[in-house]
């Protein structure tokens, strides 16, 4: 009796164990091909300011300076080029950031907006001199200095279109 007792023990701590050692289900999917929408904004008023806009299965870059357009183009993104972004989206929890991040102490620096939906959830946030916490991004970091959660967003962004320029 004690055998069938601490086989039963063992199966039931090796299947906790194995739970837990799961990992968590990516809330963003990353096979998904395109969102319904994305919208991305980085920029400052003095400084340059870039964008990302989802229109007709073309992602619209543009880039401008002192309130002028510098550079558009439409960009066609692929499957595996959405796939990569959206697994970095769950590896900085993106379903985790906060709707505003914003810094009072700071009059000009870096404003930023995401606007993304995917399977019918939407993932919104944005800042001003103030970025998602590398250690909890529902936190802001508090300093007009990007966060390498943020750093991590715009290196997606940049891979996700081609290499261009993003901040």
């Amino acid at each position: 009796m004690k055998k069938y007792a601490s086989l039963s023990l063992y199966l039931l701590l090796s299947t906790a164990v194995a739970a837990a050692a799961a990992p968590a289900k990516p809330d963003i999917p990353a096979s998904m091909k395109a969102p319904d929408i994305f919208v991305v904004h980085v920029g400052g008023f003095l400084g340059s300011s870039y964008s990302a806009q989802l229109k007709d299965r073309k992602v619209i870059y543009r880039k401008t300076a002192r309130g002028k357009l510098v550079a558009e183009k439409a960009i066609s993104v692929s499957a595996g080029q959405w796939q990569k972004f959206w697994t970095v989206m769950n590896e900085i929890h993106l379903e985790k950031w906060a709707k505003r991040y914003d810094n009072q102490n700071v009059a000009d620096g870096t404003q930023w907006s995401i606007s993304m939906r995917v399977n019918g959830k939407k993932y919104e946030s944005g800042g001003s001199n103030n970025f998602p916490g590398d250690l909890d991004p529902a936190k802001g970091n508090n300093s007009p200095q990007s966060s390498e959660r943020f750093k991590r967003l715009l290196k997606a962004l940049r891979d996700l279109l081609g290499g261009v320029e993003f901040s």
